[in-house]
Formats: structure tokens, C-alpha cells, sequence
């Protein structure tokens, strides 16, 4: 069986008249396999310049991280990680005792989690990264209270750089009983821009409406703020008296309380966040 083997030397010169050279060049940079013709121009030989990555594991059990904080250590001869990171829904507003048929309190949503993604060699990575996903916002103390907001979903390398970070939702307001028609409470903001190579703000949650049907005045309380990229719904407006519905996963809001018959009630708690990481090498 026969080899080619090539040392590694400085660009050649310009070849004779209808010649052309391949050689290994170690002036190009990074060191290249590449051709050179008669006119002097060099061509690059492809698949020597950048490495191709295959995927090796996909997100699965153990590397689709729901709650808490755990450790992370790459699969043996993984050489690259893409890591998204979504934060944790806010908890919707509480709302204050209702009065009357047309009084009523009236908590606005949750907002979503925010999500954001890295590509890392496991050298950036670390050998051993520390993981921590966001846990919802849980709701405020009965009554008219804000709801807390979620946590932050945070994958740390073992240099303690925190290089992936997806932002919680912020929880929804709430305040005193409301007889005017319109807009109620505000709703928690999203999470913000965070830590990577991308990251997207979580949705709004919606604000409360107080709003009048023919002889009759209606309420439904704030819907929670739906996670970036898709993860995971707000929790569903409420339209007759009761607590917040839940943020669904992963970093839904959870939506604001809503009572109208002298009863105080909490709002709905926000969804945990998720870390997903794929694998290869």
C-alpha cells in the first residue's frame, strides 16, 4: 500500500508556464493543503482548515436538565457543546378582595422566561460545568400582591465563568380593587437579554381587563408570558373569580388571580426553566 506524505514548507514561487504545485503550506494560516498555478494564485484544499463536527449525543434524559442544580461532565472524546438556556416564568399578580359585581381585583401575568444558546468547545466548557435551572416564581402573599419573579437558568464552566445564562420573568403586579373599565395591572416583563452567542427576551405577560357587555361588567385577570423560542405556554387567563393558572413548561408566566366576591386570591406560579445541551465531537 502506498502514501503520499507532504512536509510542511513556506508557499513556493510562481510555477513554469502550464505547471501548478500542491503542496503543504506553512505560511498560510492556519496551515493549509493548497495549490498553486501559473499565475500565482493558491487555492486551499477543503477539510484541512476547519473541523467538521458530528453530533454524538442529543438532548435526553441526562442532558435535558428540568430543575435544580447538578454537575455536567461531557461524554469521553466530546470535543464541542451546544447549550440552550431557558429562564423560569414569573408568578402572576394577586388579587385584591372584589366587592361588588362590578369590582373587582385583578393580578396581571407573569412574564416568560428568556432564552439563550452557546456553541463551546469543552475546552470553554470546562470538564465539569455546574448547572442551575431556574425555578418558577412563586406567587406573592394572598391579596392584592405582586407575584415573584423566576429564576435565572445559568450553565457555569469549572472556571467559574457563567457562559450561558437564560433570564427569568419578572412577576406580574397587583394593587388595590378596580371599578374602571381598561386596563388593570401591569404584567411582569419577560427576561431580558442574556449570556451567549444568541439570546431572545421572554414575552410580556398581558395586562388585566375590567370591560362592560351590554348591561353587564366582566374581568379576566392577566395571561402568563410565554417562554422564548417556544418553550412552554403562559398560564390561562382567568375570567370568573379564582387563583392564577400555573405557567406551563418550560418558563411560562403564570397568570394573574382574579376575584370579584370579597375573597383574596394568589396568583398563578410560573414555570420552571429547562437546560438542553447537544454533544459533539
Amino acid at each position: 500500500m502506498s502514501r503520499l506524505r507532504l512536509n510542511k514548507i513556506a508557499t513556493p514561487a510562481t510555477p513554469a508556464a502550464g505547471k501548478g504545485e500542491l503542496f503543504y503550506s506553512s505560511t498560510l494560516s492556519p496551515a493549509a493543503f493548497a495549490i498553486v498555478d501559473e499565475s500565482g494564485l493558491i487555492c486551499r484544499v477543503g477539510g484541512l482548515t476547519t473541523k467538521d463536527y458530528r453530533l454524538v449525543n442529543a438532548p435526553d434524559a441526562s442532558r435535558s436538565i428540568l430543575n435544580g442544580t447538578t454537575s455536567f461532565t461531557p461524554t469521553a472524546g466530546v470535543t464541542a457543546l451546544y447549550v440552550e438556556c431557558v429562564g423560569a416564568g414569573g408568578a402572576g399578580g394577586g388579587a385584591a378582595a372584589g366587592t361588588a359585581a362590578a369590582s373587582f381585583g385583578n393580578g396581571g401575568g407573569g412574564g416568560g422566561g428568556g432564552w439563550s444558546s452557546l456553541w463551546a468547545t469543552t475546552a470553554v466548557a470546562g470538564a465539569h460545568a455546574s448547572i442551575a435551572v431556574g425555578a418558577g416564581g412563586t406567587a406573592g402573599t394572598t391579596g392584592g400582591n405582586a407575584g415573584n419573579g423566576g429564576g435565572d437558568t445559568t450553565f457555569t464552566n469549572n472556571a467559574a465563568a457563567a457562559i450561558c445564562v437564560g433570564k427569568g420573568g419578572s412577576g406580574g403586579t397587583s394593587g388595590a380593587t378596580q371599578t374602571l373599565l381598561g386596563g388593570g395591572y401591569a404584567g411582569g416583563a419577560g427576561g431580558v437579554a442574556g449570556t451567549g452567542d444568541r439570546s431572545i427576551q421572554g414575552e410580556d405577560g398581558d395586562y388585566p381587563i375590567i370591560c362592560t357587555v351590554a348591561v353587564a361588567t366582566g374581568a379576566v385577570s392577566g395571561k402568563g408570558g410565554k417562554a422564548a423560542m417556544g418553550y412552554g405556554g403562559g398560564g390561562a387567563l382567568i375570567k370568573v373569580g379564582g387563583a392564577g393558572n400555573a405557567g406551563r413548561v418550560y418558563g411560562g408566566g403564570g397568570s394573574g388571580g382574579l376575584d370579584s366576591a370579597a375573597t383574596t386570591r394568589v396568583g398563578g406560579v410560573g414555570g420552571n426553566g429547562i437546560i438542553r445541551i447537544w454533544e459533539y465531537a
